[in-house]
């Protein structure tokens, strides 16, 4: 009997038909008919692999599309809690550790499962900066398409500032609060968002050529309207972050750009600030009242409105000067040209 036949009568391979998922649309419905955390685990593991579109009767897709879904799986992965549901978690054996003792995970626990593993695959795909060098030629040209499109406005959701479970901190949800407790893969996501936030404050309205006709110089107006609107909803957005990431440093290249509500998210991070008795001179415990209380206590956030506040008052001065020496310089001038009888 020939090798091959011998191989497909006894190999349960060579007797099934076997494909890739072949467009988001098809994994779609295979993600909404999977009931098993296997299934689902499997299908978020290659989702972001699968292409957005091959048929055109299909329901077309992009990839934020693709990365959007995935959010909203992720969301809450860090924590048990948002998988609770009102009628009780139901247990399930899900295997035997080292020494045969019975795994058991509840119904809210998969769900955690599932939510991390959507996280993950965000981190390794979405998140990881170098994969986007051969995808869209750098990632500069990346974060720009996220800065352009409906994708930034599902990270500032996923990446909102709430209230810390312990006590009446700020942190941002989906992101761990302190620095050693993060994952590789959020490490990522804050070196992501270091990169977006230079992209954001770089940001440069697209030039309107004077040989261009009526209608193109107002689709180019309206289109910096667009983009200036939503990069100023995002600047205080990501001023929150930078500052829970600690890299608010990377924002004195813009001193002199850091508008009005970028000024009022500072003072706000600044004002948090607490002063104890037993660490500083102060009766009972408080909130800082003032920024010169939130700089004593070494607030970044507070010596960055100190830094901008310098930095306007002496680009002012610096510009009143110049503008004095013009006119000397032409009152200088107009005095020669009076002196010599010159008109």
């Amino acid at each position: 009997m020939p090798q091959e036949k011998l191989a497909a009568q006894f190999h349960n391979l060579f007797s099934r038909k076997i494909r890739p998922i072949h467009s988001w649309h098809e994994w779609l419905q295979r993600w909404q008919v999977a009931v098993t955390l296997e299934e689902m685990s499997g299908l978020l593991h290659v989702g972001l692999d699968v292409p957005e579109n091959r048929y055109p009767n299909e329901t077309q897709y992009s990839y934020f599309d693709q990365v959007t879904f995935y959010l909203t799986i992720a969301d809450g992965w860090a924590d048990r809690y948002p998988f609770l549901v009102a009628e009780g978690d139901t247990d399930y054996i899900i295997g035997r550790d080292k020494y045969g003792n019975v795994i058991q995970k509840t119904s809210s626990e998969l769900r955690q499962q599932l939510a991390r593993k959507a996280f993950d695959v965000l981190c390794t795909n979405f998140f990881k900066l170098e994969e986007h060098k051969e995808r869209n030629g750098s990632v500069a040209n990346w974060i720009d398409e996220i800065i352009s499109g409906q994708i930034l406005l599902s990270l500032q959701e996923f990446f909102r500032s709430e209230k810390s479970q312990l006590g009446n901190r700020i942190r941002i949800r989906n992101l761990s609060e302190r620095a050693e407790n993060r994952s590789h893969g959020e490490q990522q996501v804050v070196d992501f968002f270091i990169v977006l936030a230079k992209s954001v404050w770089e940001w440069k309205e697209e030039d309107v050529p004077s040989w261009r006709d009526a209608a193109e110089k107002n689709g180019i107006a309206r289109r910096n309207d667009e983009m200036r609107s939503r990069l100023l909803n995002a600047k205080p957005w990501l001023v929150e972050i930078l500052s829970q990431v600690d890299q608010l440093d990377i924002l004195e290249k813009w001193l002199l750009k850091l508008d009005r509500a970028c000024l009022v998210k500072l003072e706000e991070i600044a004002l948090r600030g607490e002063l104890r008795r037993f660490d500083h001179p102060v009766s009972e415990d408080r909130r800082v009242a003032s920024t010169d209380e939130a700089c004593f206590l070494g607030s970044k956030a507070a010596w960055l409105i100190k830094k901008i506040e310098l930095a306007i008052r002496e680009f002012g001065r610096l510009n009143a000067i110049v503008e004095e020496e013009r006119r000397v310089a032409e009152a200088h001038q107009h005095l020669r040209e009076l002196t010599s009888g010159k008109k």
